[in-house]
């Protein structure tokens, strides 16, 4: 169980309609595409240091960023696609498709697109970058990967859960 002390602050944040996008906005990226009547996204978001770890589901939209080569300090993001369909396209790269157990590492120097018509679960990491020169990469069902990965994200959570911190924020 977590310490009352943890340095981790977590949230539990439900949204909908217009206060997706915000959200999404307030994390530098921009929705190009969402239906803002029937938007909803629940996300768990945990923060310690230059980590961010969120467990997110969000009915279909699109969202994009572009490149953070003006920050010294920016975040490479590790995501695991847990459910749903959808494309990602990093650069000027082709848009590859996203199934569940696919595993990404987006450097913050990459300019990134997200789309799904359906609604999507996935898993980010954020984490200082220490390899400015970074290369993306997208694999397919790298199984073990992603059990680890989202056992770890899955207990963090429940974790937090089991002392009673399970409000919104």
């Amino acid at each position: 169980m977590f310490d009352s002390r943890s340095p981790w602050r977590i949230r539990r944040i439900p949204l909908e309609g217009r206060e997706v996008a915000e959200w999404f906005a307030l994390r530098g990226w921009t929705v190009t595409d969402m239906d803002a009547t029937a938007a909803h996204a629940f996300i768990d978001e945990a923060v310690v240091a230059d980590v961010a770890v969120r467990r997110m589901w969000h009915t279909g939209l699109a969202v994009s960023r572009g490149t953070d080569t003006g920050r010294a300090h920016g975040s490479d993001t590790l995501v695991v696609h847990v459910a749903g369909a959808g494309t990602v396209q990093i650069n000027s790269q082709p848009a590859q498709q996203l199934a569940p157990n696919d595993v990404l590492l987006v450097p913050h120097v990459s300019a990134v697109s997200y789309r799904s018509a359906e609604p999507v679960a996935r898993i980010e990491i954020d984490h200082g970058s220490g390899h400015p020169e970074a290369a993306f990469f997208h694999t397919h069902r790298d199984l073990v990967s992603v059990v680890m990965i989202t056992s770890a994200v899955n207990a963090l959570f429940a974790a937090h859960d089991l002392r009673g911190g399970g409000g919104g924020g």
